[in-house]
């Protein structure tokens, strides 16, 4: 599954094949939202060769008590360019909890505008998010390089990424399906089998409780010490008749036992196909994602909020806060509750004050970021803790983050590397230490006052 996961996590969840004609801007937006319906989603789209819209129906979020309204799929195409906007809103409905709603986002809103130049795909992603308590703003340009797009246009480019998709998406599905046919089947077998081993145990131990309770009720009248050879010959008959079923429950057990091993190794067997069958498919898609590079050039991050502070404390008190709405209270008690609110805002106090220390240990004991990294780290540690002090007066934290050394990212090279750690062949340690924090590295990341001067 993981490696599915990686998979179209690559090809941005494209996953079905297209024919374009006249309409190549409605067949790509059709096709990258393909993947939608299996999970229930309604969506109607519309548009032409150049432009396409797809509107949603509304999408429900049980489990965190909202509700995905208004939701837009956008993009527009061209030989060289390709823009991309996705919006929504969020409606939620916390009939408890009041107190977390206004933390949920309300509006969503991200757009990609890519340009085709050369060997390269250059994107700037701005992405808007709004709750009641912040703003967040996410803006990034990234570069992605391939041989394979010289001579190219947008349009040929995604052609060949939606081929690619159903490509890899029907051999998986197809290896999935024989899986899944075979691995019934095996279960079906198993299932009878045991069935029927069942059914047999039952009948035995009830007749062996039967006979037990008879071999008891003959005890108690008689004596094979009497005269009686009739009750002395029934009673060791009976004997034998319960040696005799704890033999066959014996056996039964063992048949048992026997079923599950077969089932168990033919279930290992079978998985180890299947692996084997997909790791072919992976290490092929891992060849051709080995034609292209990404690269992050930039990113910024804007994180404003009025309240987010006071919002913050009052999720903090609002048992207390709850508890003594609306109560007259004598001055003894009113002595008393002011009490307690200093005790609880001390408290609020701390707690903020040991999640900025204790990540700030993190951070200075950290062996795998360099110096000027952790002074960084530190500096917006200290930004955003002041973020959730009522008495800072902080509003805002501006962070940004530049490549200041460093090749691109293969992405076959990643994908691979992704794949070895879910096989346990790469330790999530030696991942971390000699991979991840070496990319953490090659940026300038630092809390800034005003963004550098550039061309966004």
């Amino acid at each position: 599954m993981l490696k599915k996961m990686l998979m179209f996590g690559v090809i941005c969840a494209i996953s079905s094949g297209v024919s374009f004609g006249k309409t190549r801007a409605l067949d790509i937006a059709e096709s990258s939202l393909k993947s939608m319906q299996d999970l229930g989603i309604e969506y109607r789209c519309f548009g032409d060769d150049t432009q396409a819209k797809c509107q949603f129906r509304d999408i429900v979020l049980p489990f965190v008590h909202a509700t995905i309204k208004n939701a837009q799929f956008e993009l527009e195409v061209s030989d060289f360019k390709y823009t991309q906007k996705i919006s929504a809103n969020v409606q939620t409905d916390f009939k408890r909890q009041v107190q977390y709603a206004e933390f949920i986002p309300k509006n969503i809103t991200c757009q990609n505008d890519s340009d085709l130049i050369n060997r390269e795909i250059v994107t700037n992603e701005k992405c808007f998010v709004a709750s009641d308590v912040a703003t967040l703003e996410f803006d990034s340009d990234t570069l992605l390089q391939s041989r394979n797009f010289r001579y190219k246009t947008m349009f040929s480019i995604l052609q060949e990424l939606l081929a690619k998709a159903y490509h890899y998406n029907e051999k998986i599905n197809n290896m999935d399906s024989v899986y899944r046919v075979k691995l019934q089947q095996l279960r079906d077998k198993r299932d009878n089998e045991m069935k029927e081993l069942y059914t047999e145990h039952e009948n035995l131990e009830n007749d062996l409780q039967h006979i037990t309770q008879t071999n008891k009720y003959s005890d108690t009248r008689h004596s094979c010490g009497c005269d009686n050879h009739k009750i002395c010959n029934d009673s060791r008959g009976i004997t034998q008749d319960k040696t005799s079923l704890h033999n066959s429950l014996m056996k039964n057990r063992a048949e048992m036992k026997k079923v599950r091993e077969f089932y168990e190794k033919d279930y290992d067997e079978l998985r180890e196909e299947y692996q084997e069958a997909t790791q072919g498919v992976v290490d092929e898609f891992i060849v051709w994602l080995k034609n292209y590079n990404i690269d992050l050039r930039e990113a910024r991050l804007y994180l404003r909020t009025k309240k987010l502070a006071e919002s913050t404390f009052g999720l903090y008190a609002h048992d207390f806060l709850d508890f003594n709405e609306n109560i007259p209270l004598s001055k003894k008690e009113r002595k008393a509750r002011e009490e307690e609110k200093k005790e609880i805002t001390a408290g609020y106090y701390s707690s903020i004050e040991a999640s900025r220390a204790a990540s700030i240990t993190f951070i200075n004991q950290s062996p795998y970021l360099n110096d000027n990294l952790k002074k960084n780290f530190v500096k917006i540690v200290n930004e955003y803790a002041k973020l959730f002090d009522p008495n800072s007066h902080k509003r805002s934290v501006k962070i940004t983050a530049q490549k200041i050394n460093g090749e691109p990212i293969n992405l076959g090279d990643e994908v691979e590397r992704m794949v070895k750690y879910s096989k346990n062949e790469v330790r999530g340690y030696d991942l971390i230490q000699q991979h991840f924090f070496d990319i953490v590295n090659q940026y300038d990341i630092r809390a800034v006052r005003y963004w550098p001067n550039q061309n966004r």
